[in-house]
């Protein structure tokens, strides 16, 4: 039995190593590793933040973003010029995981249209329907030129659940649940293709005519929106975490990578529970380790399982230099405990 357990984690371990989040065309990144920097190359600079951090979906703490009362997180285009996603290629990726908070959607009023995220011309939000157990998603995308009567939006949206049909299937329904959404855009095909997908799977598309066209901001107006937006001024209520907007619209197969990859984080950081810890993260150089006993080997790796670095360190501390490492996700090593670093 233990052989078989060590080999689901080793398992486990290859796959988490080898899955990345794609950082090609990333505009922002919000993964809540103690703090609320962006860990996309672009670095944006955070306008307003009136959430707080909380445990994530591993139970650990400080780790994702919690909202509460209309609270928001805003990047102002006007500071951020480089999160106008699809400007130039009209296309456009945007995806976070949450939380509901049930008992707080249980007491919404019928008809409230709630903000998960919004970045000026794209968005992903949710609606409590008419009956107290319909839950909709809504993924939606302007642009300048209308066609039948569109006013320049596109939008497409599911019904998680409601009385009738019950659960939609791959929704994890439960309060204590994670779920992934993502919304794609590409305006390359002649006619726009919007998608929005749950936990990694396609559920809804676009089925109306739209005129092809790049996106057009209001740079001084609009802004990247977490939870409660100027648009839609009800906000959120619950956690949030793994926020991302690429310029770009991602393949089906990065799409399930943004659900998956992070599996394996929960294990790897439970050893901070034995007195093992790493800070800060993200870095820009020296990752900080500390340990209640000496700490070993000590090993860096990137996502690809390739060895970068090796020591072995007779002593309760150590500083991990990482300055000359490129931006992105590593995996570190300490004795038989691995975990999540981000080098900005």
């Amino acid at each position: 039995m233990k052989k078989a357990l060590t080999f689901i984690l080793c398992c486990i371990y290859y796959l988490n190593i080898n899955a990345q989040i794609p950082f090609a065309d990333l505009l922002l990144g919000m993964q809540f590793g103690g703090d609320f920097s962006d860990v996309s190359a672009t670095q944006a600079i955070l306008t307003e933040n009136t959430a707080s951090l909380t445990s994530d979906r591993n139970g650990i703490d400080n780790n994702a973003a919690l909202f509460e009362g209309n609270k928001t997180i805003n990047f102002d285009f006007s500071a951020n010029g480089s999160l106008l996603a699809g400007a130039e290629n009209g296309q456009i990726t945007l995806t976070c995981r949450i939380q509901l908070n049930d008992d707080w959607l249980s007491n919404l009023a019928l008809n409230t249209e709630f903000n998960l995220l919004n970045n000026g011309k794209s968005y992903l939000r949710m609606v409590k329907g008419e009956l107290g157990n319909v839950l909709i998603l809504k993924g939606g995308v302007f642009n300048n030129n209308t066609l039948q009567g569109t006013n320049g939006l596109l939008q497409t949206s599911l019904t998680l659940r409601n009385t009738v049909i019950g659960n939609l299937p791959d929704w994890n329904p439960g309060p204590t649940d994670w779920n992934t959404f993502t919304l794609t855009y590409d305006a390359n095909f002649g006619e726009p293709v919007i998608g929005l997908f749950v936990n990694g799977i396609l559920k809804a598309s676009n089925n109306v005519n739209y005129n092809a066209t790049n996106l057009t901001y209001d740079i001084m107006n609009e802004k990247f929106e977490i939870g409660s937006s100027d648009f839609l001024p009800q906000g959120f209520s619950g956690k949030i975490d793994d926020i991302y907007l690429y310029n770009r619209s991602l393949t089906l197969g990065e799409i399930t990578t943004l659900d998956t990859v992070n599996i394996f984080t929960g294990i790897k950081n439970v050893t901070e529970l034995s007195g093992i810890k790493l800070y800060p993260n993200p870095t820009e150089n020296a990752l900080h380790i500390i340990s209640n006993k000496e700490l070993g080997d000590i090993e860096l790796y990137d996502l690809l399982g390739n060895l970068l670095f090796k020591e072995d360190v007779k002593d309760f501390q150590y500083q991990l230099d990482l300055t000359t490492y490129s931006t992105g996700i590593y995996n570190v090593k300490v004795g038989n405990a691995f975990f999540k670093a981000i080098k900005r």
